[in-house]
C-alpha cells in the first residue's frame, strides 16, 4: 500500500524523543536504499487517517533524511498487545546494553498490562482476554497471581517475560523493576550506565551504603554520582586501561566493588567520615581568645626587645661569645621550631596569611 512518509507515525508504545538514533546505522540504511532502493522491510497499521509503524523506525529515519515523500509498505491490523511486543524486541536488538531503554522498554511493557489489568474487575472477566488469561492460566494458582498483580505487588518479572516471549533475561528484567519501584534509588541516575551490569552494581552499592550510612544518598547526588561514574568508565575504555572499572564482562559483580568504593569516595567519605565539629562552650572560646590575645602581645614586646638587642650590639661592634648569647639562641631555636608546629597545621588560606605573619617573628 503507497503511504505518504507525512503520514507513517511511529510506534505509538515507542517515544523516539527518549531513544538514541544511531546515526551511524541511519547512514548504513541510506546507503543501502540508494544503492538497490527501498524494500518493504517495514510494517505499519492504519490509525484513522494516518498510519502507526509497527518496527522499522531507523529506516524511516533514514528515508525522511534521502528526502522521500511516499513508500510502498504492507498495512495491516496490529493489535496493541503485538505492537507493545513489537516495540520491545526491536529495542532489545538495537539498545540490549543501553540503560534508559531498558528501563523506558519495562515500564512502558508494565504500565500497558497494569491499564488492561484495570479494564477487568474480576479474575473471571480477566479469563476472557486472551492476552489476559496467557499470563496466568500457567501459574499453579491463576486466581492468586492475578490478585497479586492486581494488588501492590504489582506486575512482576515472570509476568513481564512470559508476555513478551523468549529472548529476554530474567536478571536485566528483575534489575529495571528494582530501579522502577524503589523509594531509594534514582531511575534517572541509573538511566546514565551504559550496561545493565554496571547500572545493577550502581543500584546495589547505594543500597548498600545506605545500611551503612546515617543519611541515605539523596536522589539529586545519585544523579551526580552516576554521571561522573559514567564518564569515568567511558575515559577509562577509551584510554584501554587494564583491570579498571571499565574492563571485564557486562556483569554486576565486576564492577561492583569498583563502583562501590568510587561512590564511598564521592559520597560518603567527605560527608560522613570526618565527624563534625564539636561545637565548644563559650568559656573555652573566650578562654582560647584570652591566650591569644596575651600571646600576641608578649610576641609584640619580645620583637620589641629583640630590636633594641640587635640596635645594641651594633653599637658595641664585636663582641666576645658568652653563655646568655648562646642561652638565647638556643631558646629562639626552640621558639622558632614552636611556631612552625603552629602555623603549619591549618591548611586554609586566610589562617595561612595570619601565620605568615606570626613567622616573620622569627625572621
Amino acid at each position: 500500500m503507497k503511504i505518504k512518509l507525512s503520514d507513517l507515525k511511529p510506534n505509538p508504545y515507542r517515544d523516539l524523543k527518549k531513544y538514541p538514533i544511531k546515526q551511524d546505522r541511519v547512514d548504513a540504511l541510506k546507503a543501502s536504499i540508494e544503492q538497490t532502493g527501498f524494500w518493504d522491510n517495514v510494517l505499519a497499521r492504519p490509525a484513522g487517517k494516518t498510519f502507526e509503524l509497527a518496527y522499522g523506525h531507523n529506516r524511516l529515519i533514514a528515508l525522511q533524511q534521502l528526502g522521500v515523500t511516499e513508500i510502498d509498505i504492507p498495512v495491516k491490523d496490529i493489535p496493541d498487545a503485538d505492537m507493545v511486543r513489537i516495540m520491545a524486541t526491536e529495542n532489545r536488538e538495537q539498545y540490549d546494553e543501553n540503560q534508559a531503554i531498558l528501563i523506558e522498554t519495562v515500564q512502558t511493557v508494565r504500565d500497558y498490562l497494569n491499564r488492561e489489568l484495570a479494564k477487568c474487575k474480576s479474575w473471571d472477566e480477566a479469563k476472557k482476554v486472551v492476552e489476559l488469561n496467557n499470563l496466568f492460566k500457567d501459574e499453579p494458582n491463576p486466581l492468586a497471581s492475578y490478585g497479586q498483580a492486581k494488588g501492590k505487588q504489582g506486575i512482576g518479572r515472570n509476568i513481564i517475560i512470559r508476555f513478551l516471549g523468549k529472548g529476554w533475561k530474567e536478571w536485566k528484567i528483575t534489575h529495571a523493576l528494582e530501579v522502577l519501584n524503589s523509594t531509594e534509588i534514582n531511575p534517572e541516575a541509573v538511566k546514565k550506565f551504559e550496561s545493565t551490569g554496571m547500572g545493577s552494581a550502581f543500584t546495589k552499592a547505594v543500597k548498600e551504603i545506605n545500611k551503612e550510612s546515617s543519611k541515605p544518598v539523596a536522589f539529586s547526588e545519585q544523579l551526580k554520582l552516576a554521571e561522573k561514574i559514567s564518564e569515568q568508565i567511558k575515559s577509562n575504555k577509551s584510554e584501554k586501561k587494564k583491570g579498571d572499572v571499565a574492563t571485564g564482562k557486562t556483569g554486576g559483580g565486576n564492577y561492583y566493588s569498583a563502583i562501590k568504593d568510587i561512590v564511598k569516595e564521592e559520597y560518603i567519605i567527605d560527608k560522613f567520615s570526618k565527624p563534625a565539629p564539636k561545637k565548644q562552650p563559650k568559656e573555652n572560646i573566650i578562654k582560647y581568645e584570652s591566650v591569644l590575645a596575651e600571646l600576641r602581645n608578649k610576641a609584640d614586646d619580645f620583637r620589641e626587645g629583640l630590636r633594641r638587642l640587635l640596635l645594641s650590639e651594633n653599637e658595641l661592634g664585636d663582641i666576645e661569645d658568652n653563655l646568655q648569647r648562646r642561652l638565647l639562641v638556643m631558646s629562639l631555636n626552640s621558639l622558632s621550631k614552636q611556631i612552625n608546629l603552629i602555623t603549619n597545621t591549618s591548611k586554609d588560606e586566610k589562617v595561612k596569611q595570619i601565620n605568615d605573619g606570626i613567622k616573620c617573628i622569627t625572621e
